[in-house]
């Protein structure tokens, strides 16, 4: 076999994805969170908990790869938008990633409001249905516990703001983050 037959059998094999029973599970609630927002405008969000490698990221990825972005002539459509948290998982690395996810031309512009607003605009400009932050555990690791309650508090007020599905993807320090707000709490 040549090397380029291996490298082409290796490539296909890392693009498969193992549909184990929790695989589809979660996935089944992410297209019956997305048909519910699609049916009545009603956001069910979700906490994805799970080790490293168990296909957290890869559920997201196959996802947007079932409701992929398309160029309109006035608009550029991203139905689900995948954010990978920063690892510094402060308010404004965050709301960062975010514009820079969404295609803003300045991330990096603005106080805290005006950022939160600008994401507001250009996920319903976008006519985003998922909000995807991959990560999400970096909100909670870094930082002092006074920044966890600030960003979670922060992100409690995203997820009203939008009125869209927020799923938070990350390692079992997640649930430290959803713990820390039980307002957020009650959201997933």
């Amino acid at each position: 076999m040549k090397k380029s037959e291996i490298y082409n059998a290796i490539s296909d094999f890392e693009s498969e994805y193992i549909e184990f029973a929790g695989f589809r599970h979660v996935m089944k609630e992410m297209l019956d969170s997305i048909e519910l927002f699609r049916s009545t405008g009603i956001p069910k969000n979700l906490c994805v908990i799970g080790e490293s490698g168990t296909g957290k990221s890869s559920l997201a990825e196959l996802l947007k790869h079932r409701y992929p972005d398309a160029e309109l002539p006035d608009v550029t459509v991203k139905p689900i938008v995948i954010v990978e948290t920063p690892s510094v998982g402060t308010i404004g690395a965050l709301a960062y990633q975010i514009l820079l996810a969404l295609g803003d031309p300045y991330p990096e512009k603005g106080q805290i409001p005006e950022k939160t607003n600008r994401i507001k605009l250009l996920l319903h400009g976008c006519k985003t249905e998922v909000l995807i932050l991959d990560e999400a555990q970096h909100i909670y690791d870094r930082g002092q516990r006074r920044s966890h309650y600030a960003t979670a508090d922060w992100l409690k007020g995203l997820v009203d703001a939008i009125r869209l599905p927020v799923f938070l993807l990350g390692i079992s320090r997640l649930e430290s983050l959803i713990g820390v707000n039980p307002q957020l709490r009650r959201r997933y």
